[in-house]
């Protein structure tokens, strides 16, 4: 359920919406954001162990590698959708 309408260059409270509804679910998003990023960084640390350890060819580092992809897309998305 959206609590928020765009109107002309930017965004407005939709009608019936309560503010701290608002807040609260702007929140939970930026809290996503954060532990996207923070899964991203963990998943290239543990790449450049595997690489250290010479396992480039091996099927965790080929799973990983794979997570790392997806991290950044969903990163990116929500880049972008923050401008």
């Amino acid at each position: 359920m959206r609590l928020t309408k765009q109107e002309n260059a930017g965004y407005v409270l939709a009608e019936n919406t309560d503010a701290d509804a608002a807040v609260q679910k702007l929140g939970k998003l930026e809290d996503m954001y954060d532990r996207l990023l923070a899964e991203y960084e963990k998943t290239e640390a543990q790449l450049q162990t595997l690489k250290e350890k010479d396992k480039t060819k091996s099927v965790t580092y080929h799973q990983q590698f794979a997570n790392k992809l997806k991290l950044k897309e969903l990163i990116g998305r929500f880049e972008i959708a923050l401008g």
